[in-house]
């Protein structure tokens, strides 16, 4: 059976059952991947949302025409390359299967993430030869790190297609881990990593407290690593900060370059919503743009969201979405931008409160009058401003280590010291309200 004609059968039909915009933004982005006498499987290229949406609104007159097409009475299931991806239970060589819009090309390049993108090309072009191996990328969640792991997949499959890339996150690595246990075949589960030439793995920080599974890890790692080998790892923290992991598997992840992805700033998140928006072919005035940019959070996933609300209404509706249908649609909070903080501003503050001059909190002894200072300028630093570790500790004349230090004492000490509390909220309240 020829699965693209007798797609291409059924389409003609839901082109006819549906308005044309409709077709164009919901229905013509699918391929039909399987057929049997009782299920259906869709592919759609557009991601999770667009998938889900397509079985709400669509899947019923989209059965009704197969078994006009056909004459058979079939469930249909449809599914994104996303979905696909956390439905495999075993590593798979992913060369046909990564999301193709996780790619650089998609990816928007801003101040925020602006390093870790060219880290990631480099990898991409020498795999396993450059000195970014390890590379590790940190941030929050919703930041692009998963994009930029996938478009690391895309681009050595296409430069070097006989690679053998695994790809996997913390979670899924830990349920195969015992599933092989189980079945009696850890040489085999070895086997799977340790031929590979390429590691993805997402969400380390998942890793934490599974002792079994970081010793595991921690060989599979040193294997890789010994035979030049390319390993990225993602994680929504610096490896310092990651309680829970062996000392040598957090030693393993900083040999390499340890980068961080940022919240991007506004600027950045009006290209990416311009971008998303294009590629879904919505056309937006940039009075909408700017309206969801500036209140909404950093998480790109979110800023994403409010877009597919306005695509589905405008597809439903067939009507353009001005500024205040969106405000009508999204009924975002209108919080206005938060005020942008430097860390030269905090130490000044800190600097004022403490009566002391900058200078000695930077450079000063460690006698005790001076470490409270210091440390809370670290603590409101990390709190206050989206500067990487880096960037903190070369403005205070410290490495990271240091600056987590002071950051968890802080955070720690505030839990109980009612005075440090109120010193914290008083620097923190001068440094907003001016």
């Amino acid at each position: 059976m020829n699965l693209d004609k007798l797609w291409s059968g059924c389409l003609a039909e839901l082109k006819r059952a549906v308005r044309e915009e409709s077709f164009k933004t919901w229905l013509e982005p699918t391929r039909l991947v399987s057929f049997t006498d009782n299920e259906v499987i869709l592919h759609t290229r557009k991601g999770d949302i667009h998938a889900h949406f397509i079985e709400d609104k669509y899947r019923e007159k989209i059965i009704s025409v197969i078994k006009k097409v056909t004459g058979k009475d079939v469930k249909v299931i449809i599914e994104s390359p996303h979905l696909i991806e956390n439905k495999l239970s075993f590593p798979q060589i992913w060369n046909k299967t990564f999301n193709k819009d996780y790619s650089f090309e998609n990816f928007i390049v801003g101040q925020s993430n602006e390093f870790a993108h060219s880290a990631a090309v480099a990898v991409s072009e020498s795999p396993g030869i450059t000195r970014f191996n390890p590379l590790f990328i940190y941030g929050k969640s919703g930041l692009g790190k998963t994009h930029l792991l996938q478009a690391i997949g895309n681009f050595i499959i296409g430069l070097f297609p006989e690679k053998k890339i695994v790809y996997i996150n913390a979670v899924q690595f830990m349920e195969q881990y015992i599933k092989y246990i189980e079945m009696k075949d850890t040489d085999g589960f070895n086997k799977i990593y340790k031929t590979s030439d390429v590691l993805l793995i997402d969400d380390i920080q998942f890793l934490s407290g599974k002792q079994a599974t970081q010793e595991v890890f921690f060989h599979i790692f040193n294997e890789l690593f010994h035979n030049n080998k390319q390993i990225v790892i993602t994680s929504d923290k610096y490896p310092r900060e990651l309680d829970g992991l062996e000392e040598r598997l957090i030693s393993r992840f900083q040999s390499g370059l340890t980068v961080d992805i940022q919240p991007p700033n506004l600027e950045t998140k009006i290209a990416i919503l311009h971008k998303k928006a294009k590629r879904n072919n919505l056309n937006l005035p940039d009075t909408v743009v700017e309206y969801i940019a500036k209140n909404t959070s950093t998480n790109i996933r979110e800023m994403e969201g409010n877009l597919i609300k306005l695509l589905a209404y405008s597809s439903m509706y067939n009507v353009d979405i001005d500024y205040t249908k969106a405000v009508e649609i999204l009924e975002l909070k209108n919080e206005g931008e938060q005020k942008k903080v430097y860390i030269e501003e905090i130490l000044e503050r800190v600097s004022v409160y403490y009566k002391i001059s900058k200078e000695k909190i930077i450079k000063g002894s460690r006698e005790k009058e001076l470490i409270i200072p210091r440390q809370v300028t670290m603590y409101l630093s990390r709190k206050l401003t989206n500067s990487s570790l880096k960037n903190i500790g070369k403005i205070l004349l410290k490495d990271h280590s240091t600056i987590i230090h002071g950051y968890n004492n802080i955070e720690k000490q505030i839990q109980n010291d009612s005075g440090l509390k109120s010193d914290v909220y008083q620097i923190t309240k001068s440094i907003l309200e001016t």
